[in-house]
């Protein structure tokens, strides 16, 4: 009868709609998932979680000074790369040179990073990477810092 075929009809739809759920909150809670992994590596990749740490740099005489904390017990060579950044405006800004890099060696404590180049007045931001010193550099801490010059 047409109320048999109906109520069957709607049992089907109905366990299709169920299966649908069921798949769509699986990829929800997979893609979820994903994106706590992804944040929480991007938070870890910048909180300088790993033992290393970067003050904000001082600007003196020509050199970009900064102050590197490192929590190991034993030194690392690393390389220390810094990106400038003149602000222009709000949303403009110029870089300065190239990326500068050096090879520091860190030791329990803090290590001076000096970086020499000449800055006009202004508003800066510098990105200060920090990675091990080998053949395929794993970076340890990035960071960006604001700084102003009189």
């Amino acid at each position: 009868s047409y109320s048999e075929r109906s109520s069957f009809t709607s049992s089907s739809e109905e366990s299709a709609n169920r299966e649908l759920f069921s798949n769509a909150l699986t990829s929800f809670f997979f893609i979820i998932h994903r994106l706590s992994v992804k944040n929480i590596i991007i938070l870890f990749l910048f909180s300088g979680g790993s033992g290393v740490d970067a003050d904000t740099p001082v600007y003196d005489d020509g050199i970009l000074k900064t102050t590197i904390s490192y929590t190991g017990d034993e030194p690392e060579k690393v390389w220390v790369q810094y990106n400038i950044f003149r602000q222009d405006g709000m949303f403009s800004s110029t870089q300065i040179g190239n990326t500068f890099s050096f090879v520091e060696t860190l030791t329990k404590g803090n290590t001076l990073s000096e970086c020499p180049v000449e800055l006009e007045s202004g508003e800066y931001k510098i990105f200060i990477y920090i990675s091990t010193f080998e053949e395929n550099p794993k970076r340890l801490a990035g960071y960006i810092r604001t700084i102003q010059i009189a």
